[in-house]
């Protein structure tokens, strides 16, 4: 996601270029595990899983990539939204390390980028409050829908 953001503020202006740059950089990252994964390790596995990361790079890398526009050029609640994205991803597996998997040395490091993305990127203090407080919020709704995601496709299998 970090590198979809990248892309989208390097695109500058919200719209066709953002989306498309994020996608970009996260199919290509899909495409890149996979092919590592059959190339160079014991096969990539049920070939769901591909097709199922590749649906989300196609939803997220655009989402992403108008995020990093919007911090980049936007204003009001766009510039705000922005960070809060950004930081929401870490948060998201910090509450993934911490809930599901117990690893809490790593759920602290997410959760420590997490908080420093808005507040790092917000231009103002009420700025770098409000998006943290986004990005807190944003981060239990993701994790909510990752998990509910992982358990569908658990289901089909």
């Amino acid at each position: 996601m970090v590198a979809a953001f990248v892309a989208g503020a390097a695109a500058g202006v919200p719209g066709w270029r953002a989306c498309a740059a994020g996608a970009a950089t996260q199919v290509g990252a899909v495409i890149g595990y996979y092919a590592y994964a059959e190339l160079m390790r014991d096969g990539m596995g049920d070939p769901r899983w591909p097709v199922f990361w590749l649906v989300l790079a196609l939803m997220a890398g655009p989402i992403f990539g108008t995020a990093g526009a919007w911090w980049r050029t936007g204003e009001g609640r766009r510039r705000l939204a922005g960070p809060a994205l950004l930081g929401a991803v870490f948060g998201m597996d910090a509450l993934h390390y911490l809930f599901s998997l117990h690893y809490y040395r790593e759920a602290i490091g997410y959760a420590v980028i997490g908080a420093l993305i808005p507040v790092l990127l917000g231009r103002s203090i009420r700025h770098r409050l409000i998006g943290l407080g986004w990005a807190v919020g944003l981060a239990f709704l993701a994790l909510g829908g990752i998990h509910t995601l992982l358990s569908l496709m658990d289901r089909r299998a």
